[in-house]
């Protein structure tokens, strides 16, 4: 029992040594951290922008009710009339 355990593990180190192990694996989950952080910087960054816009368009839609009623307040004096 003993000799499969010591066997499973030296196998184990020889195909981590051949497949780059650890270390591959550090420098992988590193670039991929850098990647995702520079994704979210631009997002973050572009975030700000789209707010900006978004309360633009709501301004924009609550002028025009204001617009619409004046209109309808016209046309309904001008039947009054």
């Amino acid at each position: 029992m003993m000799k499969v355990g010591i066997i499973e593990e030296m196998m184990s180190d020889a195909i981590d040594s051949a497949l780059g192990g650890e270390e591959e694996e550090e420098e992988t989950e590193e670039e991929v951290q850098r990647v995702l952080d520079e994704i979210a910087g631009e997002t973050l960054a572009a975030l700000p922008a789209a707010q900006r816009a978004k309360q633009r368009a709501q301004r924009t839609q609550e002028a025009e009710p204001e617009e619409d009623m004046s209109e309808l307040q016209a046309r309904l004096d001008a039947v009054k009339v």
